[in-house]
């Protein structure tokens, strides 16, 4: 899998109606939801210390669970409440992320 460069790979939030009216619509698996989703995931990935199979192997997993996440998100009245489907998305990226054993963050760098 050729690596985007850090432009292509940049997340582009939408508003939380264009969010809403993005997952409510999308097909069954979630297509648009999960083409949207791929940048975060991959800037999310990318605060750990993983070997590139290790990241690439994560990165498919969280792909697939963009479904699993927008039902979850659809059946707990997550359009009813007052925050995006990506801050949600990003919360389940951390517990699913946490559940790997010895997993070391990168250090950031100094400014």
């Amino acid at each position: 899998m050729k690596k985007k460069t850090e432009t292509e790979n940049k997340f582009k939030p939408k508003t939380i109606k264009e969010e809403r009216k993005m997952v409510s619509n999308d097909d069954p698996l979630f297509m648009q939801t999960k083409e949207y989703l791929k940048p975060l995931i991959w800037t999310a990935i990318n605060y750990f210390k993983l070997p590139e199979k290790a990241q690439i192997d994560l990165f498919w997993k969280l792909v697939n669970d963009v479904p699993i996440a927008t039902q979850r998100f659809l059946e707990h009245d997550g359009l009813k409440k007052e925050y995006k489907f990506s801050a949600y998305f990003g919360w389940y990226i951390g517990q699913r992320i946490n559940k790997i054993k010895h997993l070391k963050r990168k250090k950031r760098p100094s400014k």
